[in-house]
Order: C-alpha cells, then structure tokens, then sequence
C-alpha cells in the first residue's frame, strides 16, 4: 500500500507501526504469514484468528436443483499480497467456473 511513499515517510511509519504492537496487550492477526510482516516488533501476546472459514467438503446438489450463478465480490486492495491470485485458483475449480 506504501509502495509509491517516500522511503523516510515509510520507515517514520514502520517505527510506529512497531511501537503499536510493542505497545498493545495483544496482537491478533489472520494468518501465520503476517508474522513475517511484523519482523521485529515484540508483541505480549499473539494469536492467529483465521478471517475464512475451514475447508469444507461440498455436499452435492440434488439433480433438480435451481441453477444459480456465482457472483464474487473483492473488496480491498489490488496487490499480490493480498491473495488474489490464489483466490482465482480456487474459484477456477468451483463446479460452475468463473
């Protein structure tokens, strides 16, 4: 998100951004590959809350069953690291497709 913001500004933020963590009783974040986003901040505390839901087995639909049509909505930003990508994998595997 900071990619076009001068490197001083960026650092004045990271030390700040450091400094909330160390600061906070706790740190909650959504999945263990954000831990490498936080390098060198101390948190108290910190667990992994995950923001999807587990793998699920689908149950298949009945035969007579309405069509319905996929509809998918991202909100966020447009960067690799938010899971886009991957995110498109799996929905390239639904069984009506995108």
């Amino acid at each position: 998100m900071l990619r076009a913001t001068p490197r001083p500004v960026r650092a004045a933020l990271r030390r700040m951004e450091i400094a909330a963590i160390n600061a906070a009783d706790a740190l909650l974040l959504a999945d263990e590959a954000r831990y490498a986003q936080i390098a060198g901040a101390r948190p108290r505390r910190s667990a992994v809350i995950y923001n999807a839901p587990e793998d699920q087995t689908p149950t298949p639909e009945p035969a007579d069953a309405r069509p319905w049509k996929l509809r998918l909505a991202y909100v966020g930003l447009l960067q690799v690291e938010r899971g886009l990508l991957p995110l498109l994998e799996v929905l390239a595997q639904h069984p009506i497709g995108i």
